[in-house]
């Protein structure tokens, strides 16, 4: 991600989310290269969910698969500190490949205790795992929603509006609501304080 989205258009487009579309709650992926804790300290108020991929807890494992020189642990558990410091909930995202299928990541995972851990397939397997890229919002560097293999990008939400763009995107609810897509997803202090008008 260069560094210009993710310092400018990442914490606009969070306060956006937040302040003028009232969304109950807002989440970033990221690797964390990137969130330093002065940032977090700034933004963390427009967030509620910050996912973080971690695909090993060896740091050659993570080498191999292409994370980092050699420091992304360090900054994955830094990150998962600042999140639990700022009230940020933190999210581990894993994607299962050959050179972590035999590891066991639960004394790492236990170690950053995030409040959700999610793991991919890399393969895509007709009728096994296909219906899941239908299953999630995902904005480009344009702010353009992807509709994975459906359907061609939206026009920008800076354009013409989430509404509009939200009216061209693919959901297949059922199949959300089937994989356990609905849980609780808003920081506590959100829940108590929420008044929005819709």
């Amino acid at each position: 991600m260069h560094r210009d989205f993710f310092h400018m258009l990442i914490p606009y487009a969070s306060r956006y989310c937040k302040e003028d579309l009232h969304m109950e709650s807002v989440s970033i992926v990221t690797n964390g290269s990137l969130v330093k804790e002065k940032w977090l300290e700034q933004y963390a108020k427009y967030l509620d969910i910050m996912a973080v991929s971690c695909d090993s807890f060896d740091e050659k494992t993570n080498m191999m698969i292409g994370r980092g020189k050699g420091s992304h642990l360090d900054t994955f558990v830094k990150l998962s500190e600042l999140c639990r410091k700022y009230n940020v909930m933190f999210k581990v995202n894993t994607v299962v490949c050959r050179y972590n299928i035999e590891e066991d990541m639960n004394a790492g995972i236990e170690r950053v205790a995030p409040f959700r851990w999610k793991c991919f397939q890399v393969l895509v397997v007709p009728g096994e795992n296909d219906s899941s890229t239908t299953l999630r919002l995902i904005l480009d560097e344009y702010m353009r929603f992807l509709n994975k293999g459906v359907k061609e990008a939206t026009k920008s939400i800076l354009e013409i509006g989430v509404p509009a763009a939200m009216d061209d995107v693919y959901w297949d609810d059922e199949s959300f609501a089937r994989r356990g897509g609905e849980y609780e997803w808003q920081k506590e202090e959100r829940k108590e304080n929420a008044d929005f008008d819709f």
